[in-house]
Protein backbone atom coordinates (compact mmCIF):
# COMPACT_ATOMS: atom_id res chain seq x y z
CA UNK A 1 0.00 0.00 0.00
CA UNK A 2 1.26 3.50 -0.83
CA UNK A 3 0.21 6.47 1.27
CA UNK A 4 0.59 10.03 -0.03
CA UNK A 5 -0.22 12.98 2.18
CA UNK A 6 0.91 16.59 1.87
CA UNK A 7 3.80 15.86 -0.49
CA UNK A 8 5.06 12.92 1.61
CA UNK A 9 4.87 9.49 0.00
CA UNK A 10 5.30 6.39 2.13
CA UNK A 11 5.22 2.75 1.07
CA UNK A 12 3.55 0.86 3.90
CA UNK A 13 3.92 -2.87 4.58
CA UNK A 14 0.80 -5.00 4.09
CA UNK A 15 -1.59 -4.90 7.02
CA UNK A 16 -1.64 -8.14 8.99
CA UNK A 17 -4.83 -9.28 10.60
CA UNK A 18 -4.70 -10.47 14.15
CA UNK A 19 -4.79 -9.11 17.66
CA UNK A 20 -4.45 -5.36 17.14
CA UNK A 21 -5.14 -4.41 20.73
CA UNK A 22 -1.90 -5.78 22.13
CA UNK A 23 0.36 -4.65 19.30
CA UNK A 24 -0.80 -1.08 18.75
CA UNK A 25 0.40 0.26 22.05
CA UNK A 26 3.29 -2.07 22.75
CA UNK A 27 6.88 -0.88 22.89
CA UNK A 28 7.77 -2.88 19.78
CA UNK A 29 9.67 -1.03 17.11
CA UNK A 30 7.84 0.29 14.09
CA UNK A 31 8.74 -1.57 10.91
CA UNK A 32 10.99 0.32 8.51
CA UNK A 33 8.97 2.41 6.13
CA UNK A 34 10.40 3.55 2.84
CA UNK A 35 9.76 7.28 2.86
CA UNK A 36 10.52 9.71 0.12
CA UNK A 37 10.15 13.41 0.77
CA UNK A 38 9.64 15.48 -2.32
CA UNK A 39 8.71 19.13 -2.44
CA UNK A 40 5.28 19.97 -3.78
CA UNK A 41 5.35 21.01 -7.42
CA UNK A 42 6.26 24.65 -7.83
CA UNK A 43 3.30 26.94 -8.22
CA UNK A 44 2.96 28.79 -11.51
CA UNK A 45 4.69 32.16 -11.51
CA UNK A 46 1.36 33.98 -11.34
CA UNK A 47 0.55 32.23 -8.06
CA UNK A 48 3.94 33.03 -6.55
CA UNK A 49 3.67 36.73 -7.30
CA UNK A 50 2.28 39.13 -4.78
CA UNK A 51 -1.36 40.13 -5.19
CA UNK A 52 -0.21 43.66 -6.06
CA UNK A 53 2.00 42.54 -8.94
CA UNK A 54 -0.74 40.21 -10.20
CA UNK A 55 -3.30 43.03 -10.20
CA UNK A 56 -0.85 45.31 -12.00
CA UNK A 57 -0.22 42.61 -14.61
CA UNK A 58 -3.97 42.22 -15.15
CA UNK A 59 -4.49 45.98 -15.51
CA UNK A 60 -1.50 46.20 -17.83
CA UNK A 61 -2.88 43.42 -20.02
CA UNK A 62 -6.37 44.95 -20.17
CA UNK A 63 -5.31 48.57 -20.75
CA UNK A 64 -2.13 48.22 -22.77
CA UNK A 65 -0.13 50.28 -20.28
CA UNK A 66 3.20 48.86 -19.15
CA UNK A 67 3.13 47.75 -15.49
CA UNK A 68 6.00 50.01 -14.55
CA UNK A 69 4.19 53.02 -16.06
CA UNK A 70 1.05 52.55 -13.95
CA UNK A 71 0.84 55.07 -11.12
CA UNK A 72 -0.87 53.41 -8.14
CA UNK A 73 -2.41 56.71 -7.03
CA UNK A 74 -3.60 57.88 -10.45
CA UNK A 75 -7.35 58.25 -10.88
CA UNK A 76 -8.56 55.27 -12.87
CA UNK A 77 -10.95 57.22 -15.05
CA UNK A 78 -9.44 60.70 -15.32
CA UNK A 79 -5.74 59.78 -15.47
CA UNK A 80 -5.73 56.25 -16.91
CA UNK A 81 -8.87 56.39 -19.05
CA UNK A 82 -10.31 53.22 -17.50
CA UNK A 83 -14.07 53.39 -18.08
CA UNK A 84 -16.80 51.22 -16.53
CA UNK A 85 -16.51 48.57 -19.24
CA UNK A 86 -12.75 48.27 -18.76
CA UNK A 87 -13.27 48.13 -14.97
CA UNK A 88 -15.67 45.24 -15.46
CA UNK A 89 -13.10 43.40 -17.58
CA UNK A 90 -10.39 44.01 -14.97
CA UNK A 91 -12.71 42.91 -12.15
CA UNK A 92 -13.58 39.72 -14.06
CA UNK A 93 -9.91 38.91 -14.62
CA UNK A 94 -9.18 39.53 -10.93
CA UNK A 95 -12.10 37.24 -10.00
CA UNK A 96 -10.72 34.47 -12.23
CA UNK A 97 -7.25 34.79 -10.70
CA UNK A 98 -8.33 35.22 -7.07
CA UNK A 99 -11.29 32.86 -6.79
CA UNK A 100 -11.43 33.19 -3.00
CA UNK A 101 -12.55 36.83 -3.16
CA UNK A 102 -16.32 37.00 -2.52
CA UNK A 103 -18.51 38.64 -5.17
CA UNK A 104 -19.66 41.50 -2.90
CA UNK A 105 -16.03 42.45 -2.33
CA UNK A 106 -15.41 42.50 -6.07
CA UNK A 107 -18.45 44.74 -6.49
CA UNK A 108 -16.89 47.15 -3.99
CA UNK A 109 -13.97 47.55 -6.39
CA UNK A 110 -16.35 49.41 -8.73
CA UNK A 111 -16.09 52.35 -6.30
CA UNK A 112 -12.30 52.27 -6.14
CA UNK A 113 -10.76 55.43 -7.55
CA UNK A 114 -7.16 54.20 -7.89
CA UNK A 115 -5.10 51.08 -8.46
CA UNK A 116 -3.87 51.33 -4.89
CA UNK A 117 -7.48 51.08 -3.66
CA UNK A 118 -8.06 47.98 -5.82
CA UNK A 119 -4.81 46.38 -4.64
CA UNK A 120 -5.74 47.10 -1.00
CA UNK A 121 -9.10 45.37 -1.49
CA UNK A 122 -7.44 42.33 -3.09
CA UNK A 123 -4.68 42.08 -0.47
CA UNK A 124 -7.21 42.22 2.38
CA UNK A 125 -9.16 39.32 0.89
CA UNK A 126 -6.45 36.99 -0.41
CA UNK A 127 -4.54 34.45 1.62
CA UNK A 128 -0.99 34.20 0.37
CA UNK A 129 0.38 30.68 0.76
CA UNK A 130 3.86 30.46 2.29
CA UNK A 131 6.67 29.29 0.05
CA UNK A 132 8.87 26.35 1.05
CA UNK A 133 12.59 26.34 0.51
CA UNK A 134 14.84 23.32 0.77
CA UNK A 135 17.52 23.41 3.45
CA UNK A 136 20.19 20.82 4.30
CA UNK A 137 18.01 19.56 7.16
CA UNK A 138 14.65 19.63 5.40
CA UNK A 139 12.26 22.35 4.31
CA UNK A 140 11.53 25.71 5.85
CA UNK A 141 8.74 28.19 5.31
CA UNK A 142 9.74 31.53 3.78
Amino acid sequence: MVLALGGVTAALPPLETGDFGSSLFSSATVPDVERTLEPAPAAPASQRESPASTVLAIVSERTGYQSDMLDLDANLEADLGIDSIKRTEISGAIRKRFTEIPAPVLQSMACAQSLRAIIDIVEKNVIVAPQLSKTPTGYEVR
